[in-house]
């Protein structure tokens, strides 16, 4: 076969490891993996280099990737249509010389594009060597143009070049490959999931955010103090006082900033999400993270500062409890000890806890001997156990203001411990509106980056 580039030039190219004659080749042979244990696998390209079983082969076959070459590594991936380059030396062994040697090179998956001349053949070139010296080695450079056929689609397709040689009755055969993969395919692939899903639960977070929860009162139904306390505890109570009166809504995530930020981070992401394919999309995603996360870190320092106030808002409303809990066990008729002390680990707790609290402080002892209760304690134990927070409060609210239901003390003991309650409420509603932008946005982000380091990594 005649190639259009003279062989002088192909020589030159491969000049990096190719000797200046013959007579003085000094073949440096690596070692080469074993076989895989299961060639089957379609990413897998097995690499044989060995003799017959207890025979020392006179003539046998190398492969070796021309130095500076793409590596070749079981992790590396290699882009449709690059140019691989390889040296296939066929070497003798034996102490007599060797005469009519056939050298066949094969490629699947791709085609060779430049080597000395030879027969062509539908997938690969064949050669035929006169003569070799005892010891001589005869090398022929090739370049292999890898399939296109891997641009359709996402895929792994190992592109192989195997090289097999006979002289007389000895044979022998050596293989590389390379996988061919469409990084640009992968990635848009990849980054569909995330735009169909995190960015969709992400834009519906950001609209939310604005629109008050109508459920809520929109104040506080237990008044509390600053007074006496430490910094932490002041601002706890002053983000509870804003999201009751906000009804849910955070300032922080809805001022003018704030909406011009996520709506921009909203818009960019489907734009970037959303592109068509193309060779270059894997370029640039760094880029993208990078900048967009000078706004996300907005979004997480809200957060971390919110979760850091529930923390404190769970340690009062507990501390509450307990002192509530204490004063009803210490004003308690004779027979009517309030029993185990509810404690909050979840706000799934809030309205169990509230509950046990009013029928603790609304039972009289001769009544919870007789297994009855009045009004009051039936509301607790009947409505608030089961409601949700807010409707635990207002139940609790509506006990507390009837008239002959708790003394004084204890009505003032009780409002103290529910007032508390209401501040840890309120901080898990204010978490669970930044977490709401959190989430999805630390999710789409992290999705990009592990998708363009699982998918781009593909070689020219």
């Amino acid at each position: 076969m005649r190639v259009p580039a003279p062989i002088a030039a192909l020589l030159l190219v491969f000049s990096a490891v190719a000797p200046a004659a013959a007579a003085e080749l000094k073949i440096v042979e690596p070692p080469l993996p074993a076989p895989r244990p299961d060639p089957n696998q379609p990413d897998e390209i097995r690499l044989e280099n060995a003799a017959l079983p207890g025979i020392n082969l006179p003539v046998y076959v190398t492969i070796e990737h021309a130095i500076g070459d793409a590596p070749t590594g079981d992790d590396t991936r290699h882009s449709p249509g690059a140019v691989r380059r390889v040296l296939v030396t066929v070497r003798s062994g034996a102490a007599e010389p060797i005469t009519g040697i056939d050298l066949q090179v094969r490629v699947a998956n791709g085609r060779i594009v430049l080597a000395p001349d030879g027969t062509a053949v539908p997938d690969g070139l064949n050669w035929r060597i006169d003569r070799l010296a005892p010891r001589e080695g005869r090398r022929f450079p090739i370049a292999v143009r890898l399939d296109q056929s891997a641009a359709a689609g996402a895929g792994v397709t190992p592109a192989v070049l195997t090289a097999r040689i006979g002289a007389g009755f000895w044979t022998h055969g050596a293989q590389t490959g390379w996988p061919v993969s469409n990084c640009a395919a992968s990635y848009h692939a990849a980054l569909q999931p995330l735009r169909d899903g995190p960015l969709e639960d992400l834009r519906a977070a950001v609209k939310a955010s604005r629109s008050p929860d109508r459920s809520l009162p929109g104040k506080r139904l237990f008044r509390t103090s600053g007074k006496g306390r430490d910094e932490a505890e002041r601002k706890t109570i002053r983000l509870a006082a804003s999201a009751a009166g906000r009804r849910g809504v955070d300032r922080m995530l809805t001022n003018a900033d704030a909406r011009w930020y996520l709506r921009h981070m909203v818009w960019d992401l489907r734009e970037y999400l959303g592109q068509p394919r193309h060779p270059m999309l894997c370029t640039g995603a760094d880029g993208v993270v990078s900048f967009l996360d000078t706004y996300a870190d907005r979004v997480r320092e809200r957060g971390d500062a919110v979760e850091a106030m529930l923390a404190t808002a769970l340690e009062m409303a507990n501390a509450g409890i307990a002192a509530a809990w204490q004063h009803l066990s210490e004003t308690a008729e004779a027979g009517a000890a309030p029993g185990a002390m509810p404690q909050l680990e979840s706000p799934e707790e809030i309205g169990p806890a509230i509950a046990a609290l009013i029928a603790a402080a609304t039972q009289r002892g001769a009544e919870l001997r007789a297994g009855t209760g009045n009004a009051a304690a039936q509301t607790a134990n009947g409505v608030a156990g089961g409601l949700a927070p807010v409707a635990a409060l207002r139940a609790a609210r509506k006990v507390l203001s009837t008239r002959g239901a708790v003394d004084r003390s204890r009505r003032e003991t009780l409002s103290g411990a529910l007032a508390e309650i209401e501040t840890y409420y309120y901080l898990v509603v204010a978490q669970a509106r930044v977490n709401a932008i959190r989430t999805p946005l630390d999710t789409v982000l992290d999705g990009i980056q592990a998708a363009h380091a699982r998918s781009c990594g593909c070689y020219q």
